[in-house]
């Protein structure tokens, strides 16, 4: 077997793992939602998130690894993206990552807070837990902003080659957008003054399906106008 055939070999190896892997990974999203938060997706639901998680997981895995040079992917994979999709795929994995780091801050904090809203413990033990929950709180938030300046602004910074932040408020200050971010955030307020006021009045929306109609409701009318007035900001 000469040198040639062997890299051919190589190379429909490596390229099967760029196809089996995230069937892997939307299998293993797909199993946490439908199993490990039951209630929150149906089955169809489930799997369209976990289909577009692995699909926005896995261009963001390939282009952090071509950006950096860390490993050199096949032509096909191998096209530049636009300054939007980079960011939200910062935004998104970056959050994901950071979870991952900050969990065990994150469940000690929940854990002193459970603790301290429970009654059965005593007053000064509630105490205790409170000042504890307060402790693993600050840090928690003190770590997600050390990771955000240390890990995720550099690399942003890289990647679009402009500060993030920066770039963030020229993108919004305009005059269509900051239009729809106002009436979005009048159109939340309004949606979630209503489900409660309706959820006071009658019982027919303590059914989880009842409630998703109002989520269902909310999305059409946020994102029907950011269509007809800013595609690409509305996506």
């Amino acid at each position: 077997m000469n040198i040639s055939n062997i890299n051919l070999l190589i190379a429909i190896y490596i390229s099967r793992w760029y196809y089996t892997l995230p069937c892997l990974f939307c299998g293993i999203i797909y199993y946490f939602l439908i199993v490990n938060i039951k209630g929150s997706f149906t089955l169809s639901e489930g799997s369209i998130v976990a289909q577009g998680f692995t699909l926005l997981f896995n261009d963001s895995i390939l282009y952090c690894t071509q950006k950096l040079n860390i490993i050199r992917h096949p032509e096909i994979f191998d096209f530049d993206r636009s300054n939007i999709f980079a960011m939200l795929e910062v935004l998104i994995v970056g959050s994901i990552i950071c979870y991952f780091i900050l969990y065990p801050l994150f469940q000690r904090s929940l854990s002193n807070y459970h603790k301290w809203k429970d009654h059965h413990y005593l007053l000064e033990d509630r105490k205790n837990f409170r000042r504890l929950y307060h402790k693993f709180s600050i840090n928690t938030w003190f770590g997600f902003i050390a990771l955000i300046i240390i890990c995720l602004m550099p690399y942003s910074t890289y990647i679009i080659k402009e500060n993030p932040f920066i770039w963030v408020i020229k993108y919004i200050c305009q005059p269509r957008r900051l239009f729809l971010i106002s009436l979005w955030l009048c159109l939340l307020s309004s949606i979630v003054i209503a489900m409660k006021w309706l959820l006071g009045k009658t019982n027919t929306l303590s059914d989880l399906n009842n409630k998703r109609k109002f989520y269902h409701i909310l999305s059409v009318l946020m994102f029907f106008p950011g269509y007809l007035i800013d595609v690409i900001f509305s996506i």
